[in-house]
């Protein structure tokens, strides 16, 4: 993919006690990644993606949004003006899944 990496944040979405890395990127197509941790302080090249946002996602932000102990994220996405968070419900290390829910701004 061609672009920019625009924003990125840090947190254990696994529960793996590795840090992953979350990241806004804009360019041929516009999205948001999630790469896992390798521990040591290096990024798996393979990343969870999270397509069909809206043009233009911006900043990322991490955290505990519903307080179940699991850090989450949002993104602000320009078209259309929203945020979209996603809700951790990951079950283990190497399992990435999130509840997406959009709020119009």
């Amino acid at each position: 993919m061609s672009g920019w990496n625009f924003d990125l944040e840090l947190a254990d979405f696994d529960g793996d006690g590795k840090l992953d890395a979350v990241m806004t990127h804009l360019g041929s197509v516009d999205g948001v990644t999630l790469h896992p941790g390798n521990g040591d302080k290096t990024f798996a090249a393979t990343a969870t993606e999270f397509p069909g946002l809206g043009d233009e996602p911006y900043d990322v932000v991490v955290a505990d949004f519903n307080s179940d102990g699991k850090p989450d994220f949002a993104v602000t996405v320009a078209g259309p003006d929203r945020v979209v968070v996603f809700l951790n419900t990951s079950t283990g290390p190497g399992v990435f899944t999130f509840d997406q829910t959009a709020i119009a701004v």
